[in-house]
């Protein structure tokens, strides 16, 4: 089962929280969450958002439009913030999402799913204007991961296949030389020394 919390989505609620602060929010709240997805150097929400042609330029203006509006101008903003109702109903099923998808870790997708759960937050409705729903949010996603997975296997294949073929030529390679005919000695050493005979005196 998915675990609660896991290191990237660690990371998401500190960045969603940033996002609020830089807003003058005094709250985190689902457009903040997403904020924090968007500011990810690694994501595979952003990898489906964008295989599902998302502006994030527009996406970002128009939740910060929004969120802007909210920007709590008399109060100060405390050093610790709280999340929202819908905020934390969206965390809670952030490990159901990844437990579905038969995942150990909760990731950013999985949060994305959480997030598009909820039909009356202004995320998913924003998105739905834009054609992206829960269904086809996770649709894509499938078919991303198991691209990967296909694109994983083949490299794999041909690494496996070059190993095989250097250790085919590497045996090729010694039994060329157990075969190679041996050279007879050569130089000095291939010449026989031949006892020397002392001639004879000539008999006068």
């Amino acid at each position: 089962m998915a675990k609660d919390e896991t290191k990237k989505l660690k990371e998401i609620m500190i960045l969603a929280g940033e996002e609020a602060k830089r807003l003058g929010n005094s709250k985190i709240s689902p457009e903040h969450l997403f904020l924090g997805i968007l500011r990810l150097k690694q994501a595979w929400a952003i990898d489906v958002l964008i295989a599902l042609g998302i502006d994030f330029y527009e996406v970002r203006n128009k939740i910060e439009r929004k969120l802007n509006k909210q920007r709590d101008k008399n109060e100060e903003i405390p050093e610790t913030l709280d999340y929202t109702l819908a905020a934390n109903s969206i965390l809670r099923r952030v490990a159901e999402e990844a437990w579905k998808l038969g995942d150990e870790e909760v990731e950013s997708e999985h949060l994305m799913l959480a997030m598009l759960r909820n039909q009356a937050g202004f995320v998913t409705k924003l998105f739905n204007t834009m054609g992206v729903d829960y269904d086809r949010f996770k649709e894509q996603l499938l078919k991303e991961k198991t691209r990967m997975q296909s694109d994983f296997g083949e490299e794999a294949d041909e690494e496996e296949g070059e190993e095989e073929e250097e250790s085919e030529e590497s045996e090729e390679g010694e039994e060329h030389e157990e075969t190679m005919p041996t050279r007879p000695p050569q130089g000095n050493a291939a010449v026989q020394k031949q006892p020397r005979t002392t001639p004879r005196s000539k008999i006068r």
